[in-house]
Order: structure tokens, then C-alpha cells, then sequence
């Protein structure tokens, strides 16, 4: 298993393998089919839920 950090912020949004840092405002464990799923747009967080 791998743990990967999506950071948004104004300027746009950055997908990291390393801890970039900051704090963690949410954490969401899911599969890597349901969260390549939702970040194609294919399906919503509620759906894989």
C-alpha cells in the first residue's frame, strides 16, 4: 500500500508521493480503482461510498 497527499490550494491542485509539509485537513482511504474512478470524473465520492 502506498499513501498519497492531494493538495489544493488556490493555485491549482498537486498530487504528491511525499509529505509536502502541510497539515492534514482530510484523510480518505479507498482503493486505487474507486479513487482513479472518481478522479476521471466516471463516478462521485458518494457513488464509492
Amino acid at each position: 500500500m502506498c499513501d498519497w497527499r492531494l493538495v489544493v490550494d488556490a493555485g491549482g491542485t498537486d498530487l504528491c508521493r511525499v509529505d509536502p509539509g502541510f497539515g492534514t485537513d482530510i484523510l480518505i482511504t479507498v482503493d486505487l480503482r474507486a479513487m482513479a474512478s472518481v478522479w476521471k470524473g466516471a463516478t462521485r465520492f458518494t457513488d464509492e461510498i
